[in-house]
């Protein structure tokens, strides 16, 4: 039976003066480097309308047009232009995804698709990124025999399509104008965050390179999984990541009706630095027909206010995640440790929003001061996160 999880974010944003009309650029794709490119295997294929993903293009577009936000503001489809006064523009991109298929038995394997598509709003006059409110979409699937290319299709085409093809059950799309409705958008924000910085110990690196895993997509991936529960769990808007091999302070987005743009990202005014700190595989007991393991992450999260230069935030977490095993299941570690990072950056983030002793004591790394600690995350809460909404 497939089952949906979704990962979203519904923020309101201080409106604008009065209604006015807000521009939809269309489809968006994340294309600043070849691994970010390899890694969209599947959205790509609503890259162009074809047979395949016309009830997709027919949908977005005829309830786009008109569409009003939170603030009253109208939707128009089309790029902003200075005739109108306005060049705030939003559009739906596709930055990351990814495909695990698990074997748990001799004809049993579970299938796990990961869509990241953040709305993005930018200023198109000043070619500059103004907000981003993440989107993360998961289904997850059971098959009797390994898929097939046409079944995988299928599969990860659900998403955009809905199941048995049926449009008005698109999770992307429901997503979508779901958010938009409560959605208000400024001219510019006073304040803003992003990851800036995705970086990797030694134990991390050589399992990176051990189970051939690009470390500019996996830098990626975890920024995006951050920001995109950051932004999910408390509730404010989060400049995309720009992986290190870009040029200056920019995304380049590839758009079906106008070809490639180059947008520039403002310098946060607080940033995140995000440190993996490797990775750990331990069997915990075996009998002769089955085994329990460990896949245990670590992870240190630093965040600076760069106004003043100050590190508010810097400390390290561990988590690990259990897992059985029969003889006949397929063990495939780059997965339980994706899921272990994934539990360990929401359990870091839910303590900026109430702090839990018990946990911070059972995955914080090394000597510490619960009182410190708390009044850190509180620091965080109050004087950062507080006033990004």
């Amino acid at each position: 039976m497939l089952r949906v999880t979704l990962f979203t974010t519904c923020i309101l944003l201080s409106s604008l003066a009065k209604a006015s009309n807000i521009y939809f650029a269309g489809v968006g794709f994340v294309s600043t480097t070849v691994s970010a490119q390899n890694s969209l295997l599947f959205s790509t294929k609503f890259e162009e309308r074809n047979s395949l993903t016309e009830p997709f293009f027919s949908r977005l577009y005829s309830e786009i047009e008109g569409f009003t936000l939170g603030n009253g503001d109208i939707v128009s489809t089309g790029l902003a232009s200075l005739k109108t006064n306005n060049d705030v523009t939003l559009a739906l991109t596709f930055e990351s995804e990814e495909l695990v298929i698990n074997k748990i038995a001799d004809n049993e394997y579970t299938l796990k698709y990961t869509l990241d598509a953040p709305i993005l709003i930018y200023d198109v006059s000043k070619q500059s990124v103004l907000s981003s409110q993440p989107i993360r979409l998961a289904i997850t699937d059971i098959s009797d025999h390994y898929p097939s290319d046409d079944e995988l299709i299928d599969f990860t085409s659900s998403v955009f399509l809905g199941l048995d093809r049926n449009i008005e059950n698109s999770l992307l799309l429901n997503e979508f104008f779901r958010i938009l409705e409560d959605i208000e958008i400024k001219n510019s924000y006073a304040f803003s965050i992003q990851v800036t910085g995705v970086s990797f110990s030694d134990n991390a690196s050589n399992y990176l390179s051990k189970h051939s895993i690009d470390p500019d997509y996996y830098s990626q991936k975890l920024a995006s999984t951050f920001s995109s529960i950051l932004s999910t769990e408390l509730g404010v808007p989060v400049l995309p990541f720009i992986k290190g091999d870009t040029i200056g302070r920019k995304v380049a987005l590839r758009f079906r009706e106008t070809g490639v743009m180059s947008l520039e990202i403002p310098e946060p005014t607080f940033s995140i630095e995000l440190l993996h700190r490797g990775f750990a595989t331990k069997l915990l007991e075996e009998s002769k027909s089955a085994q329990r393991y460990t896949f245990g992450t670590g992870l240190n999260v630093k965040v600076q206010n760069n106004i003043f230069q100050e590190i508010l935030f810097d400390r390290s977490f561990q988590l690990g995640i259990p897992k059985n095993f029969t003889k006949q299941m397929q063990i495939q570690e780059s997965y339980w440790h994706s899921e272990s990072i994934a539990a360990l950056i929401a359990g870091v983030i839910n303590q900026f929003n109430e702090y839990d002793r018990s946990w911070v004591k059972e995955h914080i790394s090394g000597k510490y001061n619960d009182k410190d600690v708390k009044s850190e995350f509180e620091l965080i809460r109050n004087g950062v996160l507080a006033n990004l909404r």
